[in-house]
């Protein structure tokens, strides 16, 4: 279901006629209550508690596959989609500490986020795979520093 949720924003993000959206919405709508019945609390939720699928079965984030991963680091890559396009067909610059936190996270679950700091140094393009990984620095448990990296473009 997530993937198609996914195909489905990237659909929208492309689509250029808003009477044919407005038609739409309705059935969204219609679908979105039919599925009210099975709503669960966040302890007994799916989304984002699926390992074996893209994006761990949460449609927010990007959908980061999973190449290599240890206690504390992970390695893998990812493709954002005209639903993540900020302009000039490069990926909006907030979806980038979203996705650092999403994959940082991975490693130690139980961690939370305190910092973070991103340097745009390069622009990251829609529709193309961008390599990236997480490890953590010298530090123990939820106090460890890490660092993020997505390759795309790096020398």
């Amino acid at each position: 279901m997530i993937e198609a949720l996914r195909l489905l924003r990237e659909q929208i993000a492309g689509a250029a006629s808003a009477h044919l959206l407005e038609e739409r919405t309705r059935t969204f709508k219609e679908r979105a209550g039919a599925l009210e019945p099975f709503t669960v609390q966040e302890r007994d939720r799916l989304a984002g508690r699926l390992p074996g699928r893209s994006g761990r079965g949460r449609a927010l984030t990007p959908a980061f596959h999973v190449d290599e991963h240890g206690p504390s680091h992970i390695r893998g890559r990812c493709t954002f989609s005209r639903h993540h396009l900020g302009g000039n067909w490069v990926v909006h610059g907030g979806v980038i500490p979203l996705t650092f936190e999403d994959v940082l996270g991975r490693p130690t679950p139980a961690a939370r986020t305190a910092h973070l700091r991103v340097d745009y140094r390069l622009l990251t393009p829609i529709g193309q795979e961008d390599p990236g990984g997480g490890r953590e620095r010298a530090g123990a448990g939820t106090q460890a520093p890490a660092d993020r990296a997505m390759d795309h473009g790096a020398p």
